[in-house]
């Protein structure tokens, strides 16, 4: 039986190829996850931009003036215009606002 050896310079050839594929594979890894991560940062950066956009120009004492029950009043339906200019335009599926009530608003829901 005869015993086919592979030479050295194959196996240095081989090795080599399988070291680099292997680094390849490694730094594309790195490469995606650090792109991952600056996306979502610039994503986050983006919203929160938006968000004190938007809350610049809600007008708080009108904000603090609508109780629950008034969703068809004027001040009501002004905030939502005005948040809904910043949904269409800044191409957002919803924004809101909230305010925090007091204790005994919260039993009045």
């Amino acid at each position: 039986m005869k015993v086919r050896k592979i030479s050295m310079f194959t196996q240095l050839f081989i090795l080599l190829a399988i070291l680099l594929l292997i680094g390849n594979g490694v730094l594309g890894v790195i490469a995606y996850r650090h792109s991952e991560d600056t996306l979502f940062e610039q994503i986050q950066d983006n919203v929160e931009n938006l968000a004190s956009s938007a809350a610049v120009h809600i007008d708080g004492a009108m904000l603090q003036s609508i109780d629950v029950g008034e969703e068809g009043s004027d001040d009501y339906n002004q905030i939502v215009e005005q948040l809904a200019l910043f949904r269409d335009n800044a191409e957002l599926e919803y924004i809101y606002t909230l305010r925090e009530l007091k204790m005994e608003q919260l039993f009045l829901l």
